[in-house]
């Protein structure tokens, strides 16, 4: 069974519905974007359409990754849309594959059987929680699942009363104590032991917002940990980094054949508002760990080449590339060129050629270990890519 997904926000809801997600149709941002483009680039990519529509029938996305869409927790004055949005943001950019689900999909039945195709689920302040949809997250961690989730998820009920506890049973915690809502200056450590690659050249991440005083099940772990706020100036000026906590700055969980995650903070909601790398590298080491390093794309493209991967029937797959950094805001320029644009695809069967659409002509096309290779000299706006 397939999962009705959502209009994927920002960009990819407005340039995607038309380009990367144009097996679902024209969306109202879709049009909205449009709208705002220069009346040749809405020429040119109806015309496109026109002329390729049966490319885009009948394809299912190859994500291994689904971020859960947290719709219940927007009416209860939660940092949910924050989280959101950066989440999704961070996704995008690094082109981790990965589709959006809303919450009240799990609520709903053969759950089981459409979530079995993702190796890891992301729930980015999913606050709001019924008890089916947290029995059926539960369910999918202790059947070999993976799970990122931060802040508050879990925490309130389908109609935002509070919970007595985390109400997922499949994360490293059990209550919390106490929030403190501003944390203001301080940092997070990251020590030598637990360093990663993304963290070699530094050993803070900076630290904004709330934080929950969360009690650990026996059997979690801790990594990172919180430097103490300083009460005058930035902790770097008062010697305040090297004053030592306990308090984790992610809490990892093995929960039967699976594992998970959590932050007890709101990472993703300040990479919305900042856009710190300290933030970025955090969330995709944690992500990255959860998969086992297990990249679906690796590739050269700019974190503004937004990349979706399809099957599509008779064993072909269809590669689309979307070229946003002619966006800002609510701000369209002209698009600039992206040249030289490698990409590495796991895909499920071996594969012999590449199509460009966009430019009407074969591209390379190589293997390297269990990676299909292709190569596209430039493209603009947008380009669809055809593998079989």
């Amino acid at each position: 069974p397939s999962l009705p997904l959502p209009s994927r926000g920002g960009v990819r809801g407005e340039v995607g519905d038309f380009v990367g997600e144009a097996v679902q149709g024209a969306h109202a941002m879709g049009l909205k974007f449009i709208a705002e483009l220069h009346p040749s680039q809405v020429q040119e990519t109806f015309q496109f359409f026109v002329e390729h529509e049966a490319v885009y029938h009948g394809l299912s996305s190859l994500a291994k990754v689904c971020l859960i869409t947290p719709n219940q927790s927007y009416p209860y004055d939660k940092e949910s849309e924050g989280a959101y949005r950066g989440m999704f943001r961070l996704l995008t950019e690094n082109h981790i594959l990965f589709d959006c689900v809303y919450d009240f999909i799990l609520d709903e039945g053969q759950t089981e059987q459409s979530m079995e195709k993702y190796d890891l689920l992301v729930l980015p302040e999913t606050a709001c929680l019924s008890d089916s949809q947290l029995e059926a997250i539960d369910h999918f961690v202790y059947h070999g699942g993976a799970l990122l989730a931060t802040g508050e998820t879990g925490l309130f009920d389908e109609e935002g009363r509070p919970r007595d506890g985390y109400g997922l049973r499949c994360l490293g915690v059990e209550k919390v104590k106490m929030v403190r809502d501003t944390m203001r200056p301080t940092y997070l450590r990251i020590h030598a032991t637990q360093q990663m690659h993304a963290f070699q050249d530094t050993g803070l991440i900076y630290f904004d917002g709330s934080y929950l005083y969360a009690t650990m099940k026996e059997g979690a772990t801790a990594s990172w940990t919180l430097v103490s706020p300083s009460t005058d100036g930035c902790p770097e000026k008062c010697f305040l980094s090297k004053v030592k906590t306990h308090l984790p700055g992610v809490i990892r969980y093995t929960y039967g054949e699976g594992k998970t995650a959590y932050f007890p903070w709101h990472v993703d909601g300040l990479y919305y508002r900042h856009s710190s790398s300290g933030h970025e590298k955090a969330v995709l080491s944690v992500l990255l760990n959860l998969c086992n390093d297990d990249r679906q794309i690796v590739t050269n493209a700019h974190p503004f080449t937004e990349i979706d991967l399809f099957a599509q029937a008779e064993g072909k797959y269809v590669l689309n590339l979307v070229n946003t950094p002619g966006h800002r805001s609510t701000a369209l320029f002209e698009t600039i060129s992206m040249v030289d644009v490698e990409v590495k695809m796991k895909l499920p069967a071996k594969v012999q050629s590449a199509f460009s659409l966009k430019r009407n002509h074969a591209l390379d096309l190589w293997q390297e270990n269990e990676y299909t290779c292709i190569r596209l000299e430039w493209f603009e706006l947008f380009d669809t890519v055809v593998i079989s």
